[in-house]
């Protein structure tokens, strides 16, 4: 809803999920995100993520995603 973007939600949802996965040491995070979600995109590299591949047709209307990644913790 237009109402409620811009105003912290997703980053705040984002940075709960980055902090649960952190606290159990995953060592990696994926998501995935439609290709022509710009805000979302840029939302995602702000918080450290950087997309990795494409996946084609990835969702129902056939649009394509892209696999973002962002390391949790550093493995030795």
């Amino acid at each position: 809803m237009p109402e409620f973007r811009r105003i912290a939600i997703g980053r705040g949802l984002v940075e709960s999920a980055l902090s649960a996965l952190s606290s159990i040491s995953a060592d990696e995070c994926f998501l995935e995100v439609r290709v022509t979600n710009e805000p979302a995109i840029e939302l995602y590299r702000k918080l450290g993520f950087e997309a990795t591949r494409t996946i084609a047709r990835y969702y129902y209307d056939g649009s394509d995603a892209y696999v973002m990644t962002r390391l949790i913790r550093q493995t030795l």
